[in-house]
């Protein structure tokens, strides 16, 4: 592996105790077949954007940048066969009040009994097939929440599931897989305080990436990328359009990178904000240029897929709803539209995620919980957001496995987390404690997952909860963050690399902004603005530039590195005049090394 490489990397063989069956058609390059498929969803009705308040209704033709999409990977070996599909929504639900023929059961249902009649390969069924949204918050909602859902988006949504998936197996070839892992730690926010960010706990930072080659062409298949972190950086609701957020621009730029079809989605979710929530498109631009970055060095580290095991197990686990105020919600749904509108002014609009058995018992609510196996990953649905907490302790669980969560496959349950986080959720400015259908659903999620993932054969060792590392006083202290240092840059043919950055400031979080403002939110108007500007230190260049005395608009740097390895600084002083400082590197590869992604 080359010094371009700062990133993790995972061998994906059968692990050493673990169950196999069958055997690798070649011991050190798995034979398997793989097909992709994209449908396009552009609304051709009024549509309201999901994520951020009540949104305001959104007419046909206002998709800004690469189309809405569903987005399909077919993956076989001749026994088995499983599936992964991502659809550019702000989430979906598994099963809905208008009929049993929308949402994510409905398509998995139809895609498996539409492949097994055409004979594309082995037989599916539902239980193989993930489907999860990429939490877009400029996409349109399916859930009802921030605005009503139109029965005909919702129908044009189901069908294309189903349609891509259909396509994904009929276009199946011979295939090779590798699979590569990087770092992301630097796109989350860990040290600026903002919405739903703990400050000092620590994120989950595995991102994957899985591509898929024909082994006589040479030629990519299909691309498949997970990313911890929110796509929350274009506010939908108030640009009045909808995106892709930075999930599209990274798979149109892979695609162009690699050929083939790219899929760019969320992995761990919950608490895994960005420091730029709620901007623009040209700050969804360059951090989408910094998750390129991070998928390229994964594509580096990556190594063959050498096991041609596939497996799939699932079940529906039955949760206590304790989250009062969603249950509540979906139960006016069944309003008249007029009430559901003052249900809307005073609270949010209605849910319309269905409320009968087996996805709601009386106050219990149920689930499904997917795993899907290849080699050694494990990729597994999460029906909602879950805290890094909760995939900790599923990798912990099972040591073999690379494990990959999902966040909103399958299902949208709202953010969960181990029950013993509940009290924090409520000190920190967030809404991570209310829009979370149960405070116990992460439990139910980590032991349903660790009996799947035992189904698939992984040697499960009993689980203990597992804590991620916690600096309590960071929410003391006033934070200066760059998204997506360290950075790895080839030059271009003048010599020089052009980096764009973005950096934002954020006052102490706690106690001040709690007391402030009052649980369970909180707030940023304690202490909001710094002193001057930022001094920014290239190395063997200097400069600054000014946060103009908010801590809400980030700004977007750009500097031009030469070849070689730099030590990038940052500082501000804060409202007392304390400095407060962030350093990460930079490191430029001359322009004939080739692209990063091609390293080795």
């Amino acid at each position: 592996m080359g010094a371009a490489v700062l990133s993790l990397f995972a061998t994906c063989g059968v692990a050493s105790g673990a169950a196999g069956r069958g055997h690798d058609a070649n011991p050190l390059r798995a034979q398997f077949r793989v097909g992709a498929a994209v449908v396009g969803i552009n609304p051709k009705v009024t549509v309201y954007s999901g994520g951020f308040g009540a949104s305001p209704p959104i007419t046909p033709g206002s998709v800004i940048g690469p189309q809405l999409s569903v987005r399909a990977m077919y993956i076989s070996n001749g026994r088995e066969a499983i599936a992964l599909e991502l659809v550019d929504a702000q989430a979906e639900f598994a099963a809905y009040q208008e009929g049993p023929q929308y949402g994510i059961t409905a398509a998995r249902n139809a895609a498996a009994a539409a492949i097994d009649a055409r004979h594309y390969g082995p037989r599916m069924s539902a239980g193989d097939i993930i489907v999860q949204a990429t939490h877009s918050h400029s996409a349109p909602t399916l859930e009802g929440l921030w605005g009503p859902v139109p029965v005909a988006y919702l129908k044009a949504v189901t069908d294309a599931e189903r349609t891509a998936l259909i396509q994904a197996a009929s276009r199946a070839e011979p295939a090779t897989l590798r699979f590569g892992t990087a770092d992301a730690s630097a796109l989350d926010l860990v040290q600026a305080a903002q919405y739903d960010g703990f400050p000092g706990w620590a994120d989950d930072p595995l991102l994957t990436v899985l591509q898929a080659v024909n082994p006589a062409t040479g030629a990519t298949i299909a691309t498949y990328a997970t990313v911890p972190a929110h796509g929350d950086i274009v506010n939908g609701a108030r640009i009045r359009h909808l995106t892709t957020d930075y999930f599209g621009l990274v798979h149109a730029a892979l695609q162009r990178q690699l050929g083939g079809i790219a899929i760019v989605g969320p992995g761990t979710l919950g608490r895994e904000e960005t420091p730029v929530q709620a901007t623009d498109i040209a700050e969804d631009r360059v951090f989408a240029a910094n998750v390129l970055n991070l998928v390229d060095r994964a594509l580096a580290a990556a190594r063959p897929v050498t096991s041609d095991r596939l497996a799939a197990a699932g079940e529906m686990v039955q949760i206590p709803g304790t989250g009062a105020a969603l249950l509540a919600l979906v139960a006016a749904n069944h309003f008249p539209v007029r009430q559901k509108q003052q249900v809307q002014s005073a609270l949010e609009y209605p849910i319309d995620r269905r409320d009968t058995p087996p996805y709601q018992t009386g106050a219990a609510v149920g689930t499904w919980l997917t795993a899907l196996r290849i080699g050694n990953i494990a990729y597994l649905s999460m029906p909602g957001e879950p805290f890094p907490e909760v995939r900790r302790t599923l990798a912990i669980a099972a040591p073999g496995a690379t494990v990959v969560a999902l966040s909103k496959g399958q299902d949208d349950l709202g953010y969960f987390y181990p029950s013993y986080v509940t009290p924090f959720t409520e000190i920190y400015p967030s809404d991570t404690f209310t829009n979370s259908a149960s405070a116990v659903a992460g439990d139910a999620v980590i032991g349903g997952q660790e009996r799947n993932l035992s189904a698939i054969g992984f040697a499960t060792r009993h689980r203990a909860f597992a804590p991620v590392p916690v600096e309590p006083v960071q929410a003391l202290d006033a934070g200066l963050q760059v998204i997506g240092g360290p950075f790895v840059a080839v030059a271009g043919a003048d010599g020089k690399a052009r980096v764009r950055m973005i950096a934002t400031y954020a006052p102490p979080d706690l106690p001040s902004a709690t007391t402030a403002d009052g649980l369970p939110v909180g707030g940023f108007d304690y202490k909001e603005n710094p002193s001057g500007k930022v001094h920014w230190s290239f190395g063997a260049t200097s400069g600054y530039h000014n946060f103009s005395g908010s801590d809400l608009e980030p700004y977007i740097v750009t500097h031009r590195f030469t070849a070689g390895v730099h030590h990038v600084t940052a500082r501000i002083l804060d409202a007392d005049g304390n400095p407060v400082t962030t350093s990460f590197t930079v490191r430029v590869f001359p322009h004939e090394r080739g692209p990063i992604w091609q390293r080795s």
